[in-house]
């Protein structure tokens, strides 16, 4: 179960850290083994704990996009600064698929920056800079996309392909160090 005091604790850690931000609820979070109501209370906890201190962006994503779109509302409704979406996980996904469940989730949170979340060693599916440059054709507020489990060069390539507009973030700190000069906007690093 949760252990609410500790993760009061924990935001207050990485505030007083000088951290520009937190990703709630990714991977090394533990959003995808938390119930959807868990996540709900996770994630108000943390919006009201942070009180518009620095950033908050919830990740929402699920298996399914019914699911994902639920806690995107919710998320939404907390005045979160940006829902993080992975892609649908555990059964393997065709390209029409992916931009559906992104577009749909999207959608369902009009005008609410939407930050993508590359993780192949999850979900067995690759977001590659070329698909998400043709997610952006119908997916306008995506700002951002968290890289995970990539080479640098293949970190490279979302920096050369993306639009300026859209912030590269590697799920390591390493990769900032090399890439910052580079275009990298910050990093997304596990606790």
């Amino acid at each position: 179960s949760v252990d609410y005091d500790a993760l009061d604790a924990l935001v207050e850690f990485y505030i007083a850290s000088g951290v520009n931000g937190l990703f709630v609820l990714g991977t090394h979070g533990q959003g995808m083994v938390l119930e959807n109501d868990e996540r709900k209370k996770v994630a108000e906890r943390v919006v009201r704990k942070a009180a518009h201190r620095l950033p908050v962006v919830i990740h929402v994503g699920t298996a399914n996009t019914v699911s994902s779109i639920e806690l995107a509302k919710h998320a939404a409704g907390l005045g979160v600064d940006a829902i993080g979406l992975v892609e649908p996980y555990y059964y393997p996904h065709n390209d029409f698929e992916i931009y559906a469940h992104y577009r749909r989730v999207a959608e369902a949170i009009p005008g609410v920056p939407l930050f993508i979340y590359d993780n192949p060693e999850t979900t067995q599916l690759h977001l590659s800079a070329p698909k998400v440059l043709k997610l952006l054709e119908t997916v306008p507020n995506i700002c951002g996309i968290k890289v995970s489990f990539s080479t640098f060069d293949e970190l490279m390539q979302y920096v050369r392909k993306m639009p300026k507009t859209l912030g590269v973030f590697p799920g390591g700190i390493l990769s900032l160090y090399q890439g910052y000069s580079l275009g990298v906007r910050g990093a997304i690093h596990p606790p």
